[in-house]
């Protein structure tokens, strides 16, 4: 029994080390073909079981939600009715399974659950195929009344479907900066919201420095310039062309600047 079992660590052993060779000659090809396998993995182990929580079904989304925040699930249920039909048509996208949302009452908790840092401020994020939203009510700047109203203007459900669709046509062959800039913009596209209108872009950042090295360089410049690269190419090639791009990158191809543009 022992040596069967040394066995079996021994061809896990190869095949990890054949898989970490793979992926330094063709890190796409392999990122592509397990990213599937990583994200259920991972999704099963970053979210638990939700106890006590109520749960509203509607077209392939199904909203998971503390009993006593039923009004924020119909406000994530108002944008996914306005929002998230407009986002799937961009994109010329279809899910082929149920997307679970689930909204959490408390920032601390939502942080534990994603496994970050508590001193990073997130309203929204999507990871591992799962969306998750914070109750406005939670939110640091959220004002007094028009809870309904203030959410309205700044939903972060269009931003985490994009991601979501990103993800899913690439099967996360994407850099950061990119996933980024393609969910600001549809944000400023379907919402005429842009919070990063205002940021100064001092010293461009070139796009290796946003691909290697996004989380370690200023936040709101690299948003910023993220977002203003991609509504670059949308006004230059128009909105097929970053189609184009997710679906090379959902082939296991890598991007550089000379592929961004034409």
């Amino acid at each position: 029994m022992r040596y069967k079992k040394n066995i079996l660590v021994l061809i896990a052993m190869i095949l990890c080390a054949v898989l970490a060779v793979a992926f330094c000659f063709f890190p796409g090809k392999v990122k592509v073909t397990f990213y599937p396998l990583i994200k259920a993995v991972g999704g099963a182990m970053v979210y638990d079981e939700n106890e006590g929580y109520g749960s509203i079904r509607w077209n392939n989304f199904i909203i998971e939600y503390p009993k006593d925040k039923r009004d924020v699930a119909y406000m994530v249920l108002d944008s996914l009715k306005s929002d998230s039909r407009r986002v799937y048509d961009f994109f010329s996208y279809r899910p082929s399974k149920p997307v679970e949302i689930v909204i959490y009452d408390n920032a601390d908790d939502m942080r534990d659950a994603l496994h970050i840092s508590r001193n990073r401020t997130v309203e929204g994020a999507y990871y591992m195929g799962k969306i998750t939203i914070l109750s406005p009510y939670a939110w640091p700047d959220a004002p007094k009344t028009d809870i309904e109203g203030y959410f309205r203007a700044s939903s972060p459900v269009v931003h985490e479907i994009t991601h979501m669709v990103v993800d899913e046509m690439t099967r996360g062959n994407v850099p950061v900066w990119l996933t980024e800039g393609i969910a600001t913009y549809m944000e400023y596209r379907i919402m005429g919201y842009d919070w990063t209108a205002g940021i100064a872009v001092k010293e461009p950042y070139s796009i290796e420095q946003l691909t290697k090295n996004f989380d370690k360089l200023d936040e709101y410049q690299a948003y910023r310039q993220s977002f203003l690269i991609v509504k670059d190419m949308v006004d230059r090639y128009g909105d097929k062309y970053i189609v184009s791009i997710l679906d090379f990158m959902g082939h296991g191809k890598e991007i550089g600047a000379k592929l961004l543009y034409k």
